[in-house]
């Protein structure tokens, strides 16, 4: 075993106690969630120490080391788990369940920060997070992949010298360190940037800061003639760490070159720090050392308890609730330290045998619960589409819009003598809006594959006369990325037929099959979800609150957070909105062509179509004119496409041509109502 630094400890408990205050929303340590990366360089450093000292005493054994980390990490890791599956059946909502049930294979097959990553639209600080149990996991993710490739790379390189081993860990870190300067600093794609939160490549130069210090510090190169030199860099390390939890925060470029002080700062406190300097002997206190011994458990119980909170109260966290809910994590999290960390790590309470195979069977297990988790909302988008039909609003969390649309129209719907089809940009369309009755079935990212499935089979349900067709740029390109259309390819092939043949859109059939009560063919899962679970699943209040809603007419409420972002929290994201499907353009004559003969068998099936414009953001605007000049063509083929149509074309991208201001914009492309009131006025 290598020596024991009472002063790591403390360091850990820096680290913990930061993130839990930026998940408790404290807004003095906006930039709190740098505590994983403090995490990260003392485990880099840990392992890195355990196996080389190990490697070079030529007594490594692979089967021990693994069998350490899962006395360490398995027992509160599956024990936070199993219990968060219990209170996510009785306090998720379906949409947050299903992703809770991916999130719990996660955790079963070391995967967490990939399943986030894959989930996260728009990465871990997004405001959906706060409602998400295991998001913090991510970081275990991370650690554990390193924990299963890096032994394997230090067995590799365990015959060179030391000269060449440094040189070659030294190589993997500055490549991954550029490779995530590349991702976060000099990417606008979102995948990209979120990728480099989220995934070992871009993580692993932090990881590996700390195995050069181990190296560094088994070749006795710490040993300053000069105490305050010792001192002096251990001091700079702190202030690196503390400057970072201050300054920073969620709309920081992260990792990437905003990672660096608070990685160096640790890697300064672990090379310098002792028994002997300032920062050591602080960070040796017994409260600190204490907190940092149970800083794994509190990690862990933290934010499952914050999240439930969230889940179950609907409302931000106030002073007492915060204190609540420290005192519980910090009660819960030493009983788990004490009666279940320790007891696990003792190899006389259970041998190398046992502990490998309990490791194997529980999280099989709670792998196979997670997947079961899964089949209970299986059909929650048919679920809520069966609400909506009888309640005025419904709570709308992410989900497959195109399923639910699909459902809605194969349950009874409102009276509208009008349908309004397009993206996210045309959902504050509703009844109220146009002031009469409507039934808007639009989907973020809509292709005009989306349009041909969903209007002609909502105007046979609805018998409408109108069609209000959305016309956002990226529905004629052909690099746009969107591909979300094909889970109703079937719907799209259907009505792509009708209107290929020619069909009277009197004659064809409806393609869903109309339903007026739920099915009774539910599994033995969902009913008994249905049965447990308390968690609001419509509501009569039309009043923006924490979770998003859908009205019965289609109209979407924001969720507070979103609507409430200042006009500076609106340019940060100009970035990505100003990349949406528009990343590159090539232009794609086929889907303008789809897009037109639509409109010409609604036309010739005596329907009236009118084409809708929403604008974007008057400051994004004008970065378009500069940056994305086709923007303008596209908007100015639309109005072709009407002139020789001989249909309305309302709107402009240009929010000047239609009287919206910048107030009248959720973000840089979502027009608020009362701006498409001034467009279809």
């Amino acid at each position: 075993m290598i020596e024991y630094r009472p002063e790591i400890d403390g360091l850990r408990a820096v680290a913990v106690v930061s993130v839990i205050l930026f998940h408790m929303g404290i807004k003095l340590f906006s930039g709190g969630y740098v505590g994983v990366d403090v995490f990260f360089v003392i485990s880099g450093y840990l392992i890195t120490s355990i196996i080389y000292k190990e490697i070079i005493g030529q007594r490594f054994s692979l089967i021990e080391f693994y069998e350490r980390r899962a006395r360490r990490i398995l027992p509160a890791l599956l024990l936070i788990t199993s219990i968060s599956i219990i209170l996510a059946w009785f306090f998720l909502t379906p949409a947050a369940l299903s992703k809770f049930s991916k999130s719990v294979i996660g955790v079963a097959t070391f995967s967490s920060n990939i399943v986030f990553w894959l989930q996260l639209q728009h990465g871990y600080f997004e405001e959906s997070t706060r409602y998400i149990p295991l998001i913090h996991t991510w970081s275990l993710g991370v650690e554990e992949q390193f924990y299963l490739l890096f032994p394997l790379l230090m067995i590799l390189l365990a015959k060179l010298r030391y000269s060449s081993l440094h040189v070659i860990l030294f190589v993997f870190v500055v490549g991954s360190l550029c490779l995530s300067i590349w991702a976060v600093d000099y990417q606008n794609h979102q995948s990209i940037v979120s990728g480099a939160f989220f995934l070992l490549p871009t993580r692993a130069w932090e990881l590996g800061i700390g195995g050069l210090i181990a190296i560094h510090k088994k070749q006795n190169l710490t040993r300053y003639s000069a105490n305050w030199i010792n001192n002096s860099l251990a001091l700079l390390g702190m202030i690196l760490i503390i400057f970072s939890m201050l300054i920073l925060d969620q709309n920081s470029l992260f990792p990437g070159i905003s990672a660096i002080a608070p990685v160096i700062g640790t890697g300064l406190i672990i090379f310098c720090s002792n028994e002997k300097t300032w920062i050591g002997r602080i960070l040796s206190i017994k409260p600190m050392v204490l907190v940092g011994l149970a800083s794994y458990s509190l990690y862990l119980w933290h934010q499952i308890l914050i999240a439930y909170w969230y889940n179950a109260h609907q409302t931000d966290l106030n002073t007492s609730s915060i204190v609540a809910l420290i005192l519980a994590s910090s009660i819960l999290s030493f009983l788990s330290f004490r009666f279940v960390e320790k007891p696990f790590r003792n190899r006389k309470f259970l041998g190398r045998k046992t502990i490998l195979l309990m490791s194997v069977i529980s999280l099989a297990g709670i792998g196979a619960i997670g997947y079961s988790t899964n089949l209970a909302t299986q059909n929650y988008e048919d679920f809520l589409a069966l609400k909506l039909s009888k309640a005025k609003y419904i709570y709308f969390q992410n989900m497959d819009e195109r399923k639910f649309v699909c459902s809605r129209l194969k349950y009874n719907l409102p009276e509208a003598d009008a349908i309004i089809m397009g993206s996210s940009r045309a959902m504050q369309i509703g009844s109220h809006t146009l002031g009469h009755p409507v039934l808007n079935l639009s989907v973020s990212g809509a292709s005009v594959e989306d349009y041909i499935a969903f209007v002609p089979e909502a105007i046979k349900k609805v018998n409408a006369s109108l069609v209000f067709l959305g016309a956002d740029p990226w529905l004629f390109n052909s690099v746009s990325g969107q591909t979300r259309w094909k889970s109703v390819k079937d719907l799209y092939g259907y009505w792509s037929r009708v209107i290929s043949q020619g069909e009277s859109l009197r004659v064809a059939r409806r393609y869903l099959i109309t339903k007026g009560s739920e099915r009774g063919a539910l599994s033995w899962l969902e009913t008994l979800y249905k049965a447990v679970n308390r968690s609001a699943i419509t509501t009569e209040n039309g009043d923006m609150e924490n979770i998003a809603k859908k009205r019965y007419d289609g109209f979407h409420i924001y969720d507070k957070l979103y609507a409430g972002k200042s006009q500076s929290d609106i340019e940060r994201g100009f970035d990505r909105l100003l990349n949406y499907s528009m990343e590159s353009y090539v232009d794609d004559d086929i889907n303008r062509q789809k897009y037109i003969s639509l409109i010409h068998f609604l036309k010739e099936n005596g329907v009236r179509v009118v084409i809708v414009l929403s604008p974007y953001h008057p400051d994004l605007f004008q970065r378009i004119k500069r940056e994305k000049p086709e923007f303008l063509t596209i908007e100015n083929e639309f109005r072709k496409i009407a002139a020789n149509l001989n249909i309305p074309i309302i709107g402009s991208y240009d929010p000047a041509l239609v009287g919206c201001d910048a107030t009248e914009f959720y973000d840089g492309m979502h027009p608020k109502e009362s701006c498409m009131k001034k467009v279809l006025k």
